[in-house]
Parts: structure tokens; sequence; C-alpha cells
């Protein structure tokens, strides 16, 4: 049997990153940056005031002492404006934001002096209530980040904040990688399609709608969602057609010792290169890997818990590397189980979970189930090592976190 890892680093040993392709940033959250994104613009790209109130030319001897003291407002500065330079001696009221003018020493907030917030007309003079500290208030351009400066690095997920951050250092596009196209073959005579009527012996196929659900999360196309039955000819010809429109296909189903089991007989065939593994994990042992031609193929166990889980933990890492992440690994914590645990060891077990101020099985039969149907609770997998665990209640134990909308 083989360790999770050593499994993982096998399957995506052959797997090298797509290519770059240029995306406007209006659609890149979610993509992975191919290239770093080196600063055009300062952020701020000029000096700008903190807050509203008054622009002040003093110098530091004459701002400590000006409490109580009144002075002429000579300009009205909103944001979006381009000031005139400010004579010393003097204020200009100034919006959030706007451009300070030069030979202003701080920015007293409005709520400083006996000007009313607001709007209002600007006034002829105001009055400082509180003395200011020189150079209050003023943000100095290129404070966040100096223009040629690596705002981002490549490999990045660009997230909202990232594309914010992409668009304020002056870029409208960035070079990505190519998402992944991924088909899915599910195999079982057993298969019907959602929403179909059951026949004698017969059930529907989640695992499909499991995966494309589960893929664009990871930044991949479904390229196509195929059904094939346990005959060889079916299999092959619809694994075929999969292909043709690929980077990935992923099976699910086929792989284990069963008589029926059509991804092992088209290895059999030698129509295609494939490698099958005992992987030291529950759910999930029976894995395989290989390629159809230039076509990565992954083949997954048939169970739905076992697809989600074989699919988190090693599908998600091909995707990855193929966009140029090389070791993207979920976030494992420590939390607190609702329940004593008592785990002999053998295979590394990973439970679904749900996180809130403790981890809850999200089944009743807890580590014993495999049930697709307390599956949508799960946020989060708990990993039992392989040695063995007991715990009480309340005590901690490793969990991978499952990224989720809204969760």
């Amino acid at each position: 049997m083989i360790s999770v890892e050593e499994y993982t680093k096998s399957l995506t040993a052959d797997v090298v990153a797509l290519e770059m392709e240029v995306v406007p940033l209006v659609k890149a959250c979610g993509r992975v940056l191919a290239a770093p994104l080196v600063a055009k613009l300062a952020v701020p790209p000029f000096a700008n005031s903190a807050m509203d109130g008054f622009a002040l030319h003093l110098s530091e001897e004459e701002l400590s002492g000006c409490e109580g003291r009144s002075f002429p407002v000579v300009a009205d500065i909103p944001a979006g404006s381009a000031p005139a330079p400010l004579p010393e001696g003097k204020a200009a009221r100034i919006m959030t934001g706007a451009p300070i003018p030069e030979g202003a020493t701080c920015v007293i907030p409005v709520e400083d002096t006996d000007s009313d917030p607001g709007p209002r007309p600007c006034p002829e003079q105001v009055t400082v209530q509180r003395a200011p500290r020189w150079l209050a208030h003023i943000r100095p351009a290129g404070e966040d980040i100096t223009a040629g400066e690596v705002g981002i690095e490549a490999g990045t997920v660009l997230t909202p904040a990232a594309v914010a951050t992409a668009v304020s250092i002056g870029y409208a596009e960035v070079q990505a990688y190519r998402r992944p196209r991924v088909a899915i073959v599910s195999t079982g005579s057993e298969l019907t399609a959602p929403g179909q009527p059951l026949g004698p012996g017969q059930i529907p196929d989640s695992n499909s709608l499991l995966l494309a659900g589960l893929l664009p999360t990871w930044g991949a196309e479904v390229s196509g969602i195929f059904r094939a039955t346990d005959t060889p000819d079916s299999f092959q010809s619809v694994l075929l057609e999969a292909a043709a429109v690929s980077d990935v296909v992923v099976t699910t189903g086929g792989v284990s010792a069963g008589a029926y089991d059509p991804v092992k007989e088209l290895a059999a065939s030698g129509q295609a290169e494939l490698q099958f593994a005992k992987v030291n994990q529950q759910p999930g042992k029976p894995q395989g890997f290989g390629r159809i031609g230039s076509t990565k193929l992954v083949a997954l166990p048939g169970n739905p818990v076992s697809v989600f889980v074989s699919a988190t933990i090693h599908l998600r890492a091909v995707l990855a590397k193929l966009q140029g992440i090389d070791n993207a690994q979920l976030p494992m914590v420590q939390v607190p189980v609702s329940h004593a645990i008592t785990f002999g060891g053998g295979r590394r077990r990973y439970v679904p979970v749900r996180i809130g101020d403790s981890a809850e099985f999200v089944h009743a039969r807890g580590l014993g189930s495999h049930l697709v149907a307390s599956l949508h609770r799960a946020n989060a997998l708990l990993v039992l090592p392989e040695t063995g665990i007991d715990l009480q209640p309340g005590e901690l134990c490793p969990a991978l976190v499952l990224p989720t909308p809204l969760s």
C-alpha cells in the first residue's frame, strides 16, 4: 500500500502547467497569475488626504502652537481636483482622497475645527480647536506600494482583492494560465441520469454532478459529462470521446477488484497507459491514473464519498499543477471534537465533519458512514492518522478546511 503523499506525488509527476493567455481583469477572478505584476503606478499615486478637513501650510513649530488660531481659507479641494500650491499661513478645505496641495504640512480633521461637517459652502476662515501633528492625516504617494515594486507574485490565485490590487497598480488585463478542461466519465451499468425513474438495481448518477460542482472551484472548466456502462466497448468509446475535448478525463468507478471494472479492462487492452494503486486512505483506497494519448486520466473509485475525498486530496493537486501551483495545500486546523473518537489506525481516515464551535459528524454513524446524503453538511475533513488516535470530547484533532461559498 502506498501513502497518500507518495500517491499524489506519482499522480502529478508528469503534469506541467498549461499555456498562458491574456485575461481581462473583469474576468480574472479565480485565475492563476502566470507572470508577476510589477507596479506601473504607485499606491496611492499621489499624496492625499486621509480625512475630511482643512489642509494647513505652517512650520512644525507653528503647528504645535496653532490651537485657537484662525486661518484664511483660500481654496476648496474636492477629490479628483488638481489644487494650486497652498501659500504659507493659509488653509484649504479638503476632502478625503483629494490631492494634498504643494506646501501643506498637515490636514486638520473638520471635527477639530469650528467648521460644521457635511455639505455646506466653503468658509472664508477656519479656527483650529486642537493642534495637529506635523504631516498629520497626509497619506504619502507610494505608502502602500511604489512603482517598479512587485505587487502580486506569479502563482497567485486572483481573488477579488487581488484584482483590485492589480487595477490599482495600473493593469487592465493579466497573463494567467489557461483553465484546465476536464471531462467527467461516470462508469456503471447501474447508473441513471439525474431525475430519471430507477429500474431494478439502478441508482442515480450523483458522482458526475458532484465533480461538475467541484471542478470550477478549483479553476477548471467542465468540458463534458459522459456516462458509460461496464462493458469494455461502451467505456472505451466514451473515454476516447471525452479525451478528445479535454486536458484531463476523470472517471468514477471501475478501479477496484470487481468482475466488471472497465478501467482495469482498458489497461489490460493496451489502449491507454494506466497505473493502479492501493492508497493508504479511507475512503478511497483504490486509485488509478495514466494517459490516453496526451490527455491525463485520473481514475477515482465509485462511492460518492470516496469520490469527494479522492477528488479533494488528489484531483485538486493535478488541476493546481496544470495552473502553475506545484504544492496546493488545503488549510489544516486543529479543532475540538464533539464526540469521543476511538480509531485503531491502519489507513488514514478522512471523516466529513462540520466545524462550528467543534467538529461534528455530519452523519449519526460517525466514522462508519460513507453515505452521500449527509455530505452536503460537511465543511471540513477530520484527519485521523494511520497510527490511530483516541480522543475525548473537546480534545483537538487535525482537519482539512473545505472552502465553500457563503459558509
